[in-house]
């Protein structure tokens, strides 16, 4: 089934005029019944300058964007990422080695802070000077209890746990287990890692161990943040700035929490370079399938799982009551740098008191995920009364592992649901496009490619939809990931810029656009290489 070519219908000019994003948003608030004048933002009072909005129909125009606001807190957020990168080097040897294994997590967290700012300008979210406070929130959390730990002061649970597994005092993972178990030999290696067990047969034991020890640390590290600190922050920025605003729910917010989702896979394709360099292992001997089943499977860390797990964590704080006092405030005597003491009161207790008990945080492990077996039994009428992040949570039991019929029809029930609901980008922004479609084939393969087509890839964020023909074009590409790739190719109005975005990332220079054109013409045929070809020449 050929994608239909740009400029075909009515439907694609009115996109090309007015672009992706305010058609997604005018759709969305139509179905919301929120005002839909273009000018209603602006003409509200509420639209302040020119800040990098990703559209003037906002998932609520009651609350306020300030152009000047935004290039303060950007300017607040470029400090935060650039002693990020102080903190990560401090980590190496004068060779480059790692002598502190808390440097994977903080390198990674420089990466995903960068990444922050270039979505941010790049007009990915709707508020971004939310993100940007944020940002500020989530990195505060983090270095107070890092300096808390050098200098021998007190530190949060969590990140202490955290701080352990980087100095390698905790008790034996599979993941820790693998790594001891290294100098015995690939076979037995193989054996315990099950399907993952060929990666041993390239490498040696000695780089298996410091990879899998690197693997531990970031993720225990990812998991205090996630889990604990990203709820927290969300809820105190929306409480201490933005509750009292016209209309205002946290809930606002949710559409840019779930678009963040390029900026980490960003994140970690940098971040896995990093680790083969340093351990010196080709990051392309680990395919990026394999270091999402090790995540998922190995690790206990399904990223896209969490994610959803933890804005529902921030809702109900927000919702409930439970953040608790905001520990922080600016000081005007450092610029309007963050200060406080985080440690004064405790601030994770509402955590505990979440009305979702299963979402409870705990370091020991992930919430319990929604099965397959659970999902399927469910009525339809009851996957309509689910949270945005429960159909995301749903979506990721369904797409794990083998998948059959029922899975499939129920990932098709949940998804059009979605579309009722006004949140269907929210959702597979961050259950992942990708995910999904690699789960599912025949008829229900071709239903979703439909919704794809006409409610997601011309809505999403364009650094979104470049990921994904990125991720596609990543190894050997499958005949449903060509088709991906010409899909969103051909219904994007801005796609010379992904396909120069994606030049760049290849090493093109000025001849960017040339250079990504040629990778996207290498990763398509026969019909999906006619389809892009006609709207690229």
């Amino acid at each position: 089934m050929d994608a239909p070519a740009s400029g075909d219908s009515g439907r694609d000019r009115h996109q090309d005029q007015l672009g992706n994003a305010a058609i997604a948003a005018r759709l969305s608030a139509q179905q919301a019944g929120r005002p839909t004048d273009p000018e209603g933002w602006r003409e509200s009072g509420n639209l302040i300058g020119t800040p990098p909005v990703r559209s003037v129909y906002p998932p609520n125009i009651g609350i306020v964007e300030d152009g000047g606001e935004y290039l303060r807190r950007l300017g607040h957020v470029k400090t935060r990422a650039a002693e990020r990168k102080s903190s990560a080097d401090g980590m190496l040897d004068s060779e480059g080695n790692v002598v502190d294994n808390r440097y994977w997590f903080t390198r990674v967290y420089q990466y995903v802070t960068e990444n922050e700012i270039a979505e941010a300008k790049n007009k990915t979210f709707w508020y971004p000077s939310y993100v940007m406070e944020c940002v500020r929130y989530f990195d505060q959390i983090y270095d107070d209890n890092l300096k808390a730990a050098d200098s021998g002061g007190n530190v949060e649970e969590h990140w202490q746990q955290a701080f352990d597994v980087a100095a390698d005092k905790h008790e034996m993972t599979l993941l820790s287990a693998a790594g001891e178990a290294a100098d015995v030999g690939a076979p037995l290696i193989g054996g315990m890692l099950g399907p993952f067990g060929f990666v041993a047969g390239l490498i040696t034991g000695d780089m298996l161990e410091e990879m899998t020890h690197a693997t531990e640390s970031l993720v225990a590290h990812m998991q205090a943040h996630i889990r604990f600190d990203l709820p927290r922050a969300e809820a105190w920025v929306f409480n201490g700035l933005y509750s009292g605003m016209e209309g205002a729910s946290i809930s606002d917010f949710k559409d840019d929490f779930m678009s963040m989702t390029s900026v980490f896979d960003q994140a970690a394709v940098k971040m896995g370079v990093d680790i083969g360099d340093r351990v010196g292992l080709p990051a392309e001997l680990v395919p990026r399938m394999v270091q999402d089943m090790v995540m998922a499977y190995g690790a206990d860390a399904d990223m896209a799982t969490e994610r959803a797990d933890t804005w529902q964590r921030a809702e109900e704080l927000a919702n409930g009551g439970l953040a608790g006092p905001n520990p922080y405030s600016e000081d005007s005597s450092k610029g309007g740098a963050l200060g406080g003491d985080l440690m004064a009161t405790d601030t994770l207790a509402g955590l505990q008191e979440i009305p979702t008990t299963e979402l409870r945080p705990t370091m020991d492990a992930s919430a319990t995920v929604i099965d397959d077996n659970e999902t399927r039994a469910k009525s339809y009428s009851d996957l309509q009364k689910a949270s945005t992040s429960e159909r995301i949570r749903m979506l990721r039991g369904l797409v794990r592992g083998v998948t059959f019929n029922g899975d499939e029809d129920a990932v098709l029930s949940i998804l059009r649901i979605s579309i009722k609901e006004g949140d269907f980008v929210s959702v597979v922004d961050a259950a992942s496009a990708w995910d999904i479609c690699y789960a599912l084939d025949g008829d229900q393969y071709d239903a979703v490619r439909l919704l794809l087509l006409h409610h997601y890839y011309p809505h999403t964020a364009r650094s979104t939809a470049q990921t994904i023909v990125e991720r596609c074009m990543n190894g050997e590409t499958a005949e449903w990931e060509e088709r991906m790739i010409a899909d969103i190719i051909v219904c994007r109005s801005d796609r010379r810029d992904i396909v120069t975005a994606i030049g760049r990332n290849e090493g093109g220079g000025s001849d960017a656009y040339q250079v990504g054109r040629d990778a996207v013409y290498w990763n398509v045929d026969w019909s999906e290489q006619s389809d892009v070809e006609k709207v690229l020449e």
